[in-house]
């Protein structure tokens, strides 16, 4: 990192962030092409309950090292927080795939050599970058970099993001979610979509994963991919979840007076969730109001929500289970310390994800690996599901390695509540009066 002697370094060899703002926007016109990078430790609170906050002190002083003093692009440096720094480099005028090239090796090679060093919780970087104009100020630079490195937040895959017309054209369109949520929360306008599981012995359904569709006030359906991070980042996913469950329970209710007959359904916890103060035990109180048997709601965590307070959602998710509910590990295979929080939770039933499944089955090595887990889990009495089948080669793969339980396409898609009903229970039942 360069060095300039009219600016006041501290102990790290960073400027202030005030002195960061004063200073660049002096700075960066001498350079040929100045670009702003944001970069944070995603998981640090995590890293800090399994390894002790003085190796997260370690950690941060690393990081400070590795892209700021010994990089010799980096003009100027300083901490937005105690994990996250704003960086001014030199971009030298190369297309943006080559400086996103550039900072994406930087960065693995980072995690890499952190994650070797620190096994047991697989640091996450993510990095946000804005490539500055002559006009533009210091502080809209800065905010651009935040913005990108924010945009890849849930994205665990994507390690840097580079701010692009296209991402503000996105960032207009997330912005329509809060006011388009709130009024189909107000509106009745959350649709719930069921997705069957299927026993393979059987060929028959065995329960359903409830999924939320939002329409908006011009009728169109939005995608989860779309609502799910904007409500998750602006503490308003409780919200929807709790009206998940209401409609998972209104349905149950109909299907039980219906039909006298109740079919296990799963329905998704956020993180969110487990933070907020009474939450679990007003969605417990309401169960009860409904008098649906709790054996058959199950609750789907995934590993990414014991990132932070391990300790604490554990008690939580312990006291569902302890109420009688089904708990179910989603997304397993998709992060770096699925075995060791799954040693850590009471749980049911553990569902493979497809990109898991997909992996696993492309050589003999990895169908053996899926095969001893499903073994090992099934030992202690776990049951598996396999998510995101869509062939009948994969379903036979997945039969060989001792898995009899799957959901995806190849069975069927997300449906509505009707068309479920219609080709699930309704036709199963038809059957049954006809023998």
């Amino acid at each position: 990192m360069k060095k300039f002697d009219n600016v006041e370094y501290d102990v790290d060899g960073l400027v202030s962030l005030a002195e960061f703002k004063r200073f660049g926007s002096q700075l960066y016109h001498l350079m040929d092409e100045p670009v702003l990078i944001s970069v944070n430790i995603r998981n640090l609170k995590y890293f800090n309950e399994v390894y002790g906050y003085t190796c997260g002190d370690e950690l941060i002083v690393k990081m400070i090292r590795y892209f700021c003093i010994d990089d010799d692009d980096c003009w100027l440096a300083a901490k937005y927080y105690a994990d996250h720094l704003i960086i001014l480099t030199e971009g030298y005028g190369v297309p943006e795939r080559f400086l996103k090239a550039r900072l994406q090796m930087a960065i693995q090679k980072f995690m890499k050599t952190i994650n070797e060093e620190y096994p047991m919780s697989k640091v996450h970087i993510s990095c946000g970058a804005y490539i500055m104009r002559p006009n533009d100020t210091f502080q809209y630079a800065i905010d651009n970099a935040r913005y990108a490195m924010k945009s890849i937040t849930h994205k665990y895959v994507d390690v840097i993001a580079v701010y692009s017309d296209e991402l503000r054209n996105r960032t207009l369109k997330e912005a329509s979610v809060i006011p388009s949520f709130e009024n189909a929360l107000e509106n009745n306008k959350i649709r719930l979509f069921l997705q069957p599981k299927f026993s393979i012995d059987e060929q028959k359904v065995v329960g359903a994963e409830a999924l939320s569709r939002i329409e908006d006030e011009h009728g169109n359906v939005m995608s989860p991919n779309v609502y799910v991070p904007v409500l998750e980042s602006a503490e308003l996913i409780t919200q929807l979840d709790f009206q998940m469950i209401i409609l998972v329970l209104e349905q149950m209710k109909q299907w039980k007076e219906d039909y006298g007959e109740l079919l296990e359904v799963s329905v998704n916890l956020s993180r969110a969730d487990f933070m907020v103060p009474g939450f679990l035990q007003k969605v417990d109180q309401l169960v009860e109001s409904y008098q649906i048997p709790k054996k058959y709601l199950e609750f789907e965590i995934t590993e990414t929500m014991f990132c932070e307070d391990l300790q604490r959602i554990i008690q939580k998710v312990t006291w569902l289970r302890m109420k009688g509910y089904r708990i179910s590990m989603d997304d397993f295979g998709t992060g770096y310390n699925s075995l060791y929080i799954l040693g850590r939770i009471p749980t049911n039933v553990v569902k493979f994800d497809r990109a898991f499944v997909v992996n696993s089955l492309q050589n003999c090595q990895g169908i053996e690996i899926m095969r001893s887990l499903v073994e090992m889990f099934q030992r202690i009495n776990l049951d598996v599901i396999c998510e995101g089948v869509e062939t009948s080669e994969e379903e036979k793969i997945v039969q060989e390695c001792g898995c009899n339980m799957i959901q995806g396409y190849l069975y069927d898609k997300p449906i509505s509540v009707r068309e479920f009903e219609r080709k699930y229970i309704q036709r199963v039942r038809k059957k049954c009066s006809c023998v």
